[in-house]
């Protein structure tokens, strides 16, 4: 009998099997492609390993891209065993300059066609010179040398009347001065005012600021005359901003007084129908008159007027934006200056002067003795102001330096150059006459961290030798650099050549600089060219000149 033997353990297990082994590529880089040379064979996978090969730079973790691009490395961005001007799957070649004199820049006069720069030919094209490695857009400019040292495209010096967009000619006039002038005819559009000398009683044009720039006596708004007793009008003149009843236009006579016009100034004026007719204590060689924003606080801008006192000296009389009618200085001023030793400065622009930023505007003045062996000095009166002031009352008094001179304040300004917060008082200097061992000179004031007025120049800016340089200062709003900047200039020189230069300085630091570091100079070739400078209601910047010529300039840099 046969019987069937069963296990108590139940049926055998199938027979187990290895795996089949997979490779792997190595991803040192993490971006999902491994090196095809860097493999290991695995059941299953591990960090740091991928499945998927065509790396071919496992140590850039974006490569392999779908494109060929072109770089200093060469590399083969797509893998394909090509790189930069070997695959044809590159981007379209670019264009590279040679650079001949090793300057860093290249010229578009040698070229070559490629993906990528090599030492001597460079992305950069803008050398003018490749055969003077002094010469490059980074080199320092010398101006007038002839030589277009920093390329761009002039010798340093621009010729100012192929950038004029505003110009004006008096054939029959000298000394012409432009200023802005508001909308002093009352059309609603911004004017521009001229005082033309050498009419016998000389004359003020109101013209249009965008008339162009061939204007004449016979396109201006408005023409304004002196009175036959008022030896004529002597030029410097001012536009009150809030006058009563809107804009008016102040200008002195040569016989030390002053004619003011409310708005609307329209057709021919004369000294007759003056809204204010102020006159001197008694007859002198002239007056002036400067603005000085709202002295006495009471919403309307007041005026400075230097007139001639019985004795020969030359008093200066502060004079209320609403004062109208017929009176002398003396009896209509509720300030006066005096005591200061010697005639006024004249400033070249600005109207009210807050030097201790506190809101209220300041006086500041200056003493520029006739006698060449005393330097000048420049006075802060603090605002508000009123009553007699002599120098012994200045909250501030800063005398010239041994290189400041006797013309030590001859032109004043007062702006943020530093940009620390607090006004810099701005002083030109310029010779008495162009001597070859002369040199004219700029110093700004700033504060210190105390708030106090430095009594030391934070900044010195020497002219050429023998220039005027410091003739004429004005601080400009820069568009391009967003911050204050200076002009200065120099009527003539030494030389005789009738070479003026107005010279553009961007963001000076302290210490002593030179015209040398200008970032702009423009001149006409004449003499007396910015004799002063003006900014116009539009940010344009205005220059005077003794040919009957004025012109307004778009600075750009």
């Amino acid at each position: 009998m046969w019987h069937l033997l069963l296990s108590c353990d139940g049926p055998t297990p199938p027979q187990e099997y290895p795996c089949v082994p997979t490779t792997w590529y190595r991803d040192a880089d993490g971006d999902g492609y491994g090196d095809p040379d860097t493999t290991q064979q695995r059941c299953d996978e591990e960090d740091g390993w991928v499945a998927t090969a065509g790396d071919c730079e496992d140590g850039n973790e974006e490569i392999p891209d779908d494109d060929e691009h072109c770089d200093v490395d060469d590399l083969d961005d797509d893998c394909d065993g090509l790189s930069d001007d070997a695959d044809p799957d590159a981007p379209a070649p670019q264009t590279f300059c040679h650079d001949a004199d090793g300057d860093g820049f290249g010229t578009e006069d040698d070229t070559i066609q490629g993906c990528d720069p090599t030492d001597e030919y460079l992305v950069d094209c803008s050398d003018c010179d490749d055969a003077d490695a002094t010469v490059s857009p980074d080199a320092v400019e010398t101006y007038g040398d002839g030589l277009d040292t920093d390329c761009d495209g002039i010798d340093g010096t621009t010729t100012w009347a192929d950038e004029a967009i505003w110009g004006f000619y008096d054939a029959a006039g000298w000394a012409v001065t432009p200023i802005a002038g508001g909308d002093l005819t009352g059309d609603g559009t911004a004017s521009i005012v001229v005082a033309s000398a050498n009419h016998g009683s000389g004359l003020i044009y109101l013209l249009p600021e965008g008339g162009g720039t061939d204007l004449t006596p016979a396109d201006a708004l408005a023409i304004v005359s002196g009175t036959d007793d008022s030896g004529g009008l002597s030029g410097p003149m001012v536009v009150l901003r809030s006058g009563a009843g809107g804009d008016a236009l102040a200008v002195s006579d040569n016989a030390g007084g002053l004619f003011l016009f409310d708005a609307p100034v329209t057709d021919l004026r004369t000294g007759e129908s003056a809204d204010l007719r102020l006159t001197s204590p008694s007859e002198g060689w002239g007056g002036a008159v400067y603005p000085t924003g709202d002295l006495d606080q009471d919403g309307v801008d007041d005026m400075r007027v230097i007139g001639t006192a019985a004795d020969g000296s030359v008093p200066e009389f502060l004079v209320s934006g609403r004062e109208r009618g017929t009176a002398d200085l003396e009896s209509v001023s509720f300030g006066w200056i005096d005591g200061l030793n010697g005639h006024p400065a004249g400033p070249a622009t600005g109207s009210s002067w807050d030097v201790n930023g506190d809101g209220v505007p300041d006086v500041v003045d200056a003493c520029t003795p006739t006698d060449v062996s005393l330097g000048g000095v420049v006075y802060v009166f603090e605002g508000p102001v009123s009553g007699a002031l002599d120098a012994s009352l200045a909250a501030i008094t800063m005398e010239a330096p041994e290189t400041g001179g006797p013309r030590f304040g001859y032109t004043l300004d007062v702006a943020d150059l530093d940009e620390d917060g607090a006004p810099d008082v701005i002083v030109g200097a310029p010779p008495w006459n162009p001597t070859a061992i002369v040199v004219g000179r700029i110093f700004v004031y700033s504060h210190a961290t105390d708030g106090t007025l430095q009594p030391e120049p934070s900044v010195t800016i020497e002219g050429p030798m023998g220039s005027m340089f410091g003739r004429s200062v004005l601080a400009w709003p820069s568009e391009v650099t967003q911050r204050m900047e200076l002009f200065g200039g120099s009527n003539r020189d030494a030389a005789g050549d009738g070479r003026a230069v107005v010279y553009y300085f961007e963001a000076l630091g302290s210490g002593v600089h030179t015209t040398t570091e200008a970032a702009l100079a423009l001149t006409d070739g004449a003499d007396w060219f910015g004799d002063a400078l003006h900014r116009s209601d539009s940010g344009a910047l205005l220059l005077s000149d003794t040919d009957g010529t004025a012109r307004a300039l778009n600075i750009t840099r």
